[in-house]
């Protein structure tokens, strides 16, 4: 659960820096790239720690691929 929370934290800071051109003051904190680098390793941290708790973990990649593509 808390990979899924921080690879939506993720993906929506993403897609505010994406808009950005449409919006002049946007949060200056989605722009800046340590913080995409510090969520994208809190994404894999909270991975790798599940992947040693449970195994089955390791479908997660396609379930976030899912959450991408999907809607």
């Amino acid at each position: 659960m808390l990979t899924l929370w921080a690879y939506t934290r993720y993906a929506q800071k993403q897609s505010r820096v994406e808009g950005r051109g449409s919006r002049a003051g946007s949060d200056s904190l989605a722009l800046d790239p340590r913080r995409w680098t510090l969520d994208y390793g809190l994404v894999l941290l909270f991975f790798a720690l599940g992947l040693m708790c449970k195994p089955m973990l390791v479908t997660l990649p396609f379930v976030l691929l899912l959450l991408d593509y999907w809607p």
